[in-house]
C-alpha cells in the first residue's frame, strides 16, 4: 500500500495590524480597549471644542475646564480652538464680503439660533448615517 503525503501547507502571512485585530489574547484585547478609549475620548473632546468654537456657548468655559481637568493636551487644545473659531469667523465674513451690509442685521439677529441649528442637524446627521448603515 503506498502513501502519499500531503504537500506543506506555506504558513499564511498575516499583518500584524490583522493579527492584533483578530486576536483572542486576553492582553492584546486589552490593550486595544485602553487605545481605542483614549482615541475616542480625544476625537470626543476636539468635537466639544469645535461646537463649543462654532456656536454661542461660552467657549472660554469649554478652555477654561479642558485645561483645569488637563483632558486635552496642549497642541490638540490650540488646533480645536483655531478650528472652531476661525470656522466661525471666515463665514461671518465670507457671508459679510459677498452680501454686504444688508446681510449685517440678520446675522446680527439669527447667527446664533442658525448655528445652533447647524450643529444640531450635523449631529442627526451623523446619527442617521449609523442607523441606516
Amino acid at each position: 500500500m503506498a502513501s502519499t503525503a500531503l504537500p506543506h501547507a506555506r504558513p499564511y502571512n498575516r499583518s500584524r495590524a490583522y493579527e492584533w485585530i483578530t486576536t483572542v489574547d486576553h492582553k492584546k484585547i486589552g490593550i486595544l480597549y485602553v487605545t481605542m478609549a483614549f482615541g475616542f475620548f480625544l476625537l470626543g473632546g476636539i468635537m466639544a471644542l469645535f461646537i463649543a468654537g462654532f456656536t454661542p456657548i461660552p467657549f472660554k468655559l469649554f478652555t477654561i475646564a479642558a485645561g483645569f481637568n488637563q483632558t486635552l493636551d496642549m497642541t490638540t487644545l490650540v488646533i480645536g480652538s483655531i478650528i472652531g473659531r476661525s470656522s466661525r469667523f471666515f463665514l461671518v465674513g465670507a457671508l459679510l464680503n459677498f452680501y454686504g451690509a444688508s446681510i449685517k442685521s440678520f446675522l446680527d439677529r439669527y447667527f446664533d439660533r442658525l448655528s445652533l441649528a447647524f450643529v444640531a442637524l450635523l449631529l442627526l446627521g451623523f446619527l442617521a448615517v449609523k442607523l441606516l448603515a
